[in-house]
């Protein structure tokens, strides 16, 4: 493009040189002149056409498939991207829906994990309370043994006294033999 132009200027330049300096005017001999140059630069512009046309036709027509490949390639890369996108979407989606889920579940494992603990809590106390209730049986009954034991004793001895100062030798005999008998039966 740039040659053309450079071609018309100096076609120009030979117009306004040859229009005189000599201050004749127009002659015959300019005129021929540029009719042989307008001739010319035709010939030439005629010439470059048609040597040059294949060449910037096809120049043009593979600059086009150029930008129709980088345009399909943005396209692809574009679809590419959208879909890229809408995974992400539904990833974030189904985190967060996940995320909620595990909110619940937690919230539940843990009143669940509260109630186990209550129940256990519960149960230790009230183990507890059954040990020391049997535990206080026993002491009860282990305490009532020595007190009977002690107050049998003690009877025991007070009837000896009694029956020693006031009873015959021959009915001690007998009322500790029979004193006997009935401990030990009772003890059976």
């Amino acid at each position: 493009m740039n040659i053309l132009l450079y071609l018309l200027v100096v076609a120009l330049c030979d117009m306004a040189y040859a229009g005189g300096g000599a201050g004749e005017g127009w002659t015959e001999h300019a005129t021929r002149t540029l009719i042989f140059q307008a001739v010319n630069f035709s010939i030439l512009v005629g010439g470059l056409i048609y040597y040059l046309r294949r060449p910037v036709v096809d120049y043009f027509k593979q600059r086009a498939a150029q930008y129709y490949e980088v345009s399909s390639r943005a396209r692809e890369q574009l679809t590419k991207v959208r879909q890229e996108m809408s995974d992400l979407q539904k990833q974030i989606t189904k985190l967060e829906m996940t995320w909620q889920d595990s909110i619940l579940k937690a919230q539940g494992d843990a009143a669940e994990m509260r109630n186990k603990m209550v129940q256990q809590a519960q149960e230790t106390a009230q183990k507890a309370i059954s040990d020391f209730q049997r535990a206080m049986e026993i002491e009860r009954n282990s305490a009532l043994e020595s007190l009977k034991k002690e107050f049998i004793e003690h009877v025991a001895k007070d009837v000896e006294r009694r029956l020693a100062t006031q009873l015959t030798k021959e009915q001690h005999r007998l009322l500790q033999t029979r004193s006997n008998k009935s401990i030990e039966e009772t003890h059976l």
